[in-house]
């Protein structure tokens, strides 16, 4: 019995725990992994915020270009925007300058791209003019929409939000005559940066071709 206690007492002192330096081993694996995960995982965060804000400002562009074209597809008399001010309706009371091929917008005294049309999509007729327009001092701006009436020098509404900088903006217009072979329409440019926080801007290039839906008879 003696020596059987003797030898449990040895097996129990074989069997002490961990030393000073195993635990501080692990203690410092387990720090290590925990700041690699977590290192990964704010980057997935922030790598999911910044594409839910790429996505909102992209969202914000395509709806403005796509209710900017809806309008010009049910519209008709597409021209480049003449003076500013006009007797009478300067789309309803005036003929479409007939071009055979696309014709650079702006026409003559008006220095930025822009073009009128006789816009339906309301369901009554009436003169509309979009229009590149820069900011004051800047090379940056939007596009905005006007509804005209005895000229088009009223109210100008910005259609494009302020995360979206326009630096440029090209529109051609074709306007074939009537009962041809063609159909009226316009080729539209434009180029900008989007602003997606503080610190990232994107740039961006769109184009366009926009085709009247009512038939040119």
């Amino acid at each position: 019995m003696k020596t059987t206690h003797s030898l449990n007492s040895g097996m129990f002192r074989g069997k002490d725990g961990f030393t000073l330096i195993e635990v501080l081993v692990s203690v410092g694996l387990f720090v290590i992994v925990m700041m690699v995960s977590l290192t990964v995982i704010l980057s997935i965060v922030d790598g999911n915020k910044k594409s839910q804000a790429i996505n909102t400002v992209v969202n914000n562009l395509n709806s403005s270009i796509d209710s900017m074209v809806r309008d010009m597809k049910t519209g008709t008399n597409y021209q480049c925007a003449g003076a500013n001010a006009v007797s009478g309706d300067p789309l309803l009371t005036q003929p479409a300058t007939l071009k055979l091929g696309p014709s650079h917008c702006p026409a003559a005294g008006i220095a930025l791209d822009a073009i009128n049309f006789v816009s339906t999509i309301t369901g009554s007729e009436r003169s509309v003019r979009y229009q590149y327009k820069p900011q004051s001092g800047a090379t940056t701006g939007s596009i905005v929409k006007e509804v005209c009436t005895a000229s088009c020098t009223g109210l100008q509404t910005s259609i494009t939000s302020s995360e979206i900088n326009i630096t440029d903006m090209r529109m051609y217009v074709k306007a074939p005559p009537a009962g041809g072979q063609s159909q009226p329409g316009i080729f539209i440019i434009i180029s900008g940066t989007a602003k997606i926080n503080a610190t990232t801007v994107s740039d961006f290039h769109l184009q366009t071709y926009v085709s009247q839906r009512i038939l040119n008879i």
